[in-house]
């Protein structure tokens, strides 16, 4: 195997472990900049591995063409014939590279053939002929005849077995047609562009697929997509069965605010999304019949457009996927992960849904028998324990992190784990991977718009939400993520609508903290904070309004009050279930306070921190005018 060097953008870091791990893997030797020593000479170190390298790959990104290194670093695997140019997003190389073939992995994700390109491309640079022996080398001894026989009929065995491959399901590739669904040219052209981009999309799917002409009798298709166009701004999509031309699935699209090139962009993703799901359900093991699929398909499709909407009606066509078919574990994976969500306090309003969790408790063991490893059962575990308990739920899910790196559903989970006891660098990171690893989930990446929010980072999570925009008009995950980010940061005003259409005139404290927010005259914020103080005085039920109370503190400057509030809270598990929210721009303040420890001592935050050594990141800004670990100590 290959000496790999690997050069990148410090900012492409997350992108670059997957691939320098997918190349570990294979069994080459990587090296990357974090292999510099402490006290190593950068430069000679870097110059002495390129020295030593048989492929350079160079990660172009939006970031990396700027950089004066990556540029040096790929000019010196150009000029020696070892360049293994590699795009991470849909930026040109600079001049002086465009002209070599670069293999696309748009966000570091790679199907299978993604990283068969790039594992040949190492191969062809390193050079496969074996190198002549040196003078006075010692020759071997030719092998017994037996031996060679043996080693041929070995060689045989793993032949058939690369190509039957029976761990990866019943087939190496699914195959797709597209077809246009009405005569008319705007259809015509619509099947033409999406069977374009779905083939450019295939370096970021969780398998391979195989695109053919609708018409090709050679190539018989699993699948046909059939796409129509009525107007510029509108379009429908339907996933039919080739043998019978029984409807999958279907969708409408409507793009009124955005151009022509935005509507195809989205009828594209949402294709090759679906195109996953039906990847996983024509190649698992057992693969899907066709009714299975089609409700498979649907549910599939459903989660990945939700965000905090109610998953009820996906886990209920997932219970019927298992009921016929009991032994398919995405199916399991995925109502794991959605029933765990149906019994958390953020749901149930804090109250204990005792059915619900006898029913996960009940599923957990049953996805176990199908696959005792798998990563989502240890995420629906992490949500069954105490709400104080940190340190169990971060280390099962931080170690369904390491059993399935490259799991986006497993990163989003950690980064709200990790959001949820302050150290919100990492959090940010998590989520951020998760979308480099699926950027075809709406609701993965509403997830990340949140956990930029949440963590200040305003700008970035505005940009992000205007490619969201472009993308999924319509989708519930876009609108949860719309509304929670002009609600607390972007325009009030957006987000005041957006509350009248879903709720009509009812809601009476959303109301008047945003109107509090766009005109936050004294009058204004009195009146809003006074309806909050009544509010949780008179609730029947006050743990499902204290994280609304705190937050509404917090924004208008009521520092003490959070404190007298959160210290003098009966239930102590409601401290830990609203944690995340202390950890937002609004609560520079109150963490500023060394009360603020009591806080966390209350909601088993400080246990955490002094079992596990993840002080969060608040304790390392250069501004706090305390120690955190002098005064945990002071509180015993």
């Amino acid at each position: 195997m290959a000496q790999v060097f690997l050069s990148y953008d410090r900012a492409d870091a997350a992108r670059a472990r997957s691939i320098a791990q997918l190349l570990g893997k294979g069994g080459h030797d990587v090296w990357w900049d974090r292999h510099i020593t402490g006290g190593a000479q950068y430069s000679k170190e870097i110059e002495e591995a390129l020295r030593r390298a048989e492929a350079i790959v160079v990660l172009w990104s939006e970031q990396s063409v700027d950089s004066a290194w990556v540029r040096d670093e790929a000019a010196a695997g150009r000029d020696s014939g070892r360049l293994v140019p590699v795009r991470l997003d849909r930026t040109e190389p600079p001049l002086g590279f465009r002209q070599y073939q670069t293999i696309d992995l748009p966000g570091g994700r790679m199907g299978r053939a993604g990283r068969e390109a790039l594992l040949s491309a190492i191969a062809q640079a390193a050079g496969s002929a074996v190198p002549p022996a040196k003078k006075g080398a010692r020759r071997l001894s030719p092998l017994p005849l037996g031996w060679i026989i043996a080693g041929l009929a070995l060689a045989a065995m793993a032949a058939a077995l690369l190509l039957w491959r029976p761990w990866e399901g019943q087939r190496d590739a699914i195959v797709v047609a597209v077809a246009a669904g009405r005569s008319d040219t705007a259809s015509q052209d619509l099947a033409r562009d999406l069977t374009i981009k779905l083939a450019g999309l295939q370096s970021i799917s969780s398998g391979e697929i195989r695109l053919v002409e609708a018409t090709d009798a050679g190539q018989p298709p699993d699948l046909t997509f059939e796409a129509s166009s009525t107007s510029p701004v509108h379009a429908s999509l339907v996933l039919k069965t080739a043998k019978d031309s029984a409807i999958l699935w279907s969708k409408d699209f409507e793009q009124l605010q955005g151009q022509r090139a935005d509507l195809l962009q989205q009828v594209a993703y949402t294709a090759a999304r679906v195109t996953d799901c039906a990847m996983e359900g024509l190649n698992g093991r057992p693969s899907l019949k066709a009714a299975v699929l089609k409700i498979y398909l649907n549910a599939c499709a459903q989660l990945a457009e939700m965000a905090s909407a109610d998953p009820q009606q996906p886990v209920a066509m997932l219970g019927e996927v298992i009921e016929a078919s009991p032994r398919f574990q995405p199916a399991w994976s995925k109502l794991l992960l959605a029933e765990a969500t149906l019994v958390s306090p953020e749901f149930t309003a804090s109250e204990t849904d005792v059915a619900g969790i006898a029913r996960l408790r009940r599923h957990i063991a049953e996805a176990r028998r199908v696959e005792p490893a798998m990563a989502e059962a240890a995420i629906a575990e992490a949500s069954l324990l105490p709400p104080r308990d940190f340190a169990g739920r971060v280390k099962r899910i931080e170690e369904a992190a390491v059993r399935a790196p490259d799991n986006p559903a497993i990163l989003s989970q950690l980064a709200d784990a990790l959001g949820r006891t302050g150290r919100t660098h990492e959090s940010v990171e998590a989520a951020a991977r998760a979308v480099q690893l699926d950027p075809l989930s709406p609701s993965i990446h509403g997830n990340y718009i949140a956990v930029l929010a949440y963590a200040g980072s305003h700008d970035a999570a505005r940009r992000e939400l205007a490619k969201a925009e472009k993308l999924w008009p319509g989708t519930a995950s876009l609108r949860d993520a719309q509304f929670r980010f002009h609600l607390r940061y972007g325009d009030p005003r957006i987000a005041q609508a957006m509350f009248d259409e879903e709720s009509g005139a009812g809601g009476r404290a959303p109301r008047l903290y945003l109107e509090a927010r766009e005109d936050p005259t004294p009058a204004n914020v009195d009146r809003f904070l006074t309806y909050v103080r009544e509010r949780l005085q008179n609730m029947e039920n006050p743990s499902a309004g204290i994280g609304f109370a705190t937050l509404a503190f917090g924004h208008f400057g009521k520092t003490d009050e959070v404190f007298e509030t959160l210290l003098a809270w009966p239930k102590v598990d409601d401290v830990a279930i609203i944690s995340e929210i202390l950890f937002r721009p609004e609560f520079t303040a109150v963490r500023g306070d060394p009360r603020f420890l009591r806080i966390a001592q209350r909601a088993g935050l400080l246990d955490y921190w002094r079992q596990s050594g993840k002080w969060p990141d608040f304790c390392f800004e250069a501004r706090l005018s305390y120690d955190c670990k002098s005064e945990a100590a002071k509180l015993g």
